[in-house]
């Protein structure tokens, strides 16, 4: 089980990610740097979706999967 502050995102990934979609989506703006507040940011909306995901689940069975 990872750490409360141990990150469940490869911020590396999630940079080069933000960085590629702004090149494809935004060509006039030479944006370079993400700020390590936005990787915080979505890593707590992350966190917040699971626990969401984990309360509504039910109790049945012996896997964890989609709700649909």
């Amino acid at each position: 089980m990872p750490e409360p502050n141990k990150s469940l995102l490869n911020t590396s990934a999630v940079r080069e990610f933000i960085l590629e979609q702004v090149k494809k989506n935004r060509p006039g703006w030479k944006c370079t740097r993400v700020s390590p507040r936005l990787i915080k940011i979505l890593e707590m909306k992350l966190r917040h979706s699971i626990d969401q995901v984990v309360h509504s689940h039910p109790s049945i069975g012996q896997t964890f999967k989609e709700i649909i």
